[in-house]
């Protein structure tokens, strides 16, 4: 449909259930740019509503970002409120290569903001600073971000400085912004719902080593789930919460 001139969305009911065209994208969409030498793209936006939260067992709250993050080719995109939901997706749906756009399930209902019903954009491959702090920089993206600020009021109980930065593009990723807020804060902590290992935060961490090294003060911190299938039961204890990034935070300001 998009090499014959048309801008199709495609909805996956959980990203779950994306692997059955795991290979459509990765090996066809991703490549048609390279393949052609430029003379085509592939304006297909993939919706998928992600993560845990939301009592869906394991089969309906993994968060799988980080295969498609590791795809030349392919955009990846994570909003966190619905401000950036509508322009972000109204980006997506005008960029000329394929991008794969998460939807945080956990916050459909419970991120409530003011959207303009006129036509905006968010840009893709933008981070945003939601806080401003000065002690520790906390990297989150999706719906760890309304988590993020939670804990930042929190630790502004007791002096600590959040400054809290929503990543909004997974790839592009906006390291210049990342760069500028640790050589403020020159402390990070990252936050993510997928696994640790392998997951989207150890590609952060070696991106901010490679950058920023001479910033840091303390080491980088990651606050992420476990790796394991996502539990029904254990969902609670699965996903990160205020406690563990609390602790987190607490650990690398006295490092």
């Amino acid at each position: 449909m998009c090499l014959y001139g048309l801008r199709p969305v495609a909805e996956i009911q959980f990203a779950d259930f994306v692997y059955p065209a795991f290979d459509q994208i990765v090996n066809e969409l991703a490549k048609y740019r390279y393949r052609s030498g430029g003379q085509f793209g592939c304006p297909v936006v993939v919706r998928m509503p992600s993560g845990g939260g939301v009592k869906g067992g394991h089969c309906h709250s993994q968060s799988p970002e980080s295969y498609f993050v590791h795809t030349a080719g392919l955009k990846v995109v994570m909003p966190s409120n619905p401000y950036d939901a509508k322009g972000l997706l109204l980006a997506a749906l005008r960029d000329e290569d394929p991008v794969i756009f998460f939807e945080p399930k956990s916050i459909y209902r419970t991120e409530k903001i003011e959207v303009p019903a006129s036509d905006f954009t968010v840009r893709l491959g933008k981070a945003a600073t939601v806080r401003e702090g000065s002690d520790v920089t906390v990297i989150a993206y999706g719906a760890m971000v309304p988590l993020a600020l939670r804990a930042a009021d929190t630790a502004s109980k007791d002096g600590i400085g959040l400054e809290v930065i929503d990543l909004r593009t997974l790839l592009p990723l906006d390291i210049d912004h990342l760069a500028a807020s640790i050589a403020k804060t020159s402390r990070a902590v990252i936050l993510h719902e997928a696994p640790r290992t392998c997951g989207y935060g150890a590609e952060l961490m070696a991106q901010i080593v490679e950058n920023c090294f001479w910033d840091l003060d303390a080491p980088l911190a990651r606050v992420t789930g476990f790796d394991t299938p996502f539990p029904y039961a254990l969902e609670d204890e699965y996903m990160p919460n205020e406690q563990r990034l609390l602790k987190s935070i607490r650990q690398t300001l006295q490092a």
